[in-house]
């Protein structure tokens, strides 16, 4: 697969900070394959670089035009009309032009939102879709997580855990999971306001 067009651009994620979309259009196929970059409330110690450009002028401080222009400035000369026969063979040329054990040089947010671009190009070419690479031909919908109860740091409460979490298994379907997920929620809010404590 040879990439023909790469085109990085600041987003917002979910909680309305500034992120990485890259788009990739390859050879043949024509239409733009998207890479979008999530990124997580807390960050590890040991986790890959996410480059923030540091102006608090600007976003404060989260801004992603660096990394962008990592992509657009940097990365996309060296990708263009270059071919790759596999996803992984794609993220190794990656990560041998960054060349650092946590991807600072160009951010792993400049990285990854290329990466999964690709990976969505590569599946589309081998497979017709990304949940059809996975070699499962026993197709069902995944079971949702979902989180009732926040504690750590991110919340306002002594609850030494982050998260916690459940997940309706044994429906059959996922109308009723959701269902007994919402009554789950519901009855657990009312137990801890009965109790007086925070959630």
């Amino acid at each position: 697969m040879k990439i023909q067009e790469i085109k990085a651009r600041e987003i917002f994620d979910s909680r309305g900070n500034p992120t990485v979309e890259c788009e990739m259009i390859i050879e043949g196929i024509g239409y733009p394959f998207r890479g979008l970059v999530p990124s997580g409330a807390s960050t590890g110690k040991f986790e890959a670089l996410e480059l923030r450009d540091g102006d608090k002028n600007r976003m404060s401080g989260k801004g992603v035009l660096k990394a962008v222009s990592n992509v657009n400035e940097i990365l996309k000369p060296q990708l263009i009309s270059r071919e790759f026969l596999s996803y992984e063979e794609f993220d190794n040329f990656m990560i041998s032009l960054d060349g650092t054990p946590n991807k600072s040089k160009f951010g792993a947010n400049a990285i990854l939102s290329l990466s999964l671009a690709f990976y969505k190009a590569w599946s589309y070419a081998n497979y017709g879709a990304v949940f059809l690479s996975q070699g499962d031909s026993n197709l069902s919908i995944p079971v949702p997580m979902l989180n009732v109860i926040n504690g750590g740091q991110h919340a306002d409460n002594e609850v030494d855990f982050q998260e916690f979490m459940i997940l309706p298994i044994g429906f059959s379907s996922l109308k009723e999971a959701l269902s007994a997920t919402h009554s789950v929620i519901t009855n657990i809010k009312k137990d801890l306001k009965s109790q007086s404590l925070k959630h």
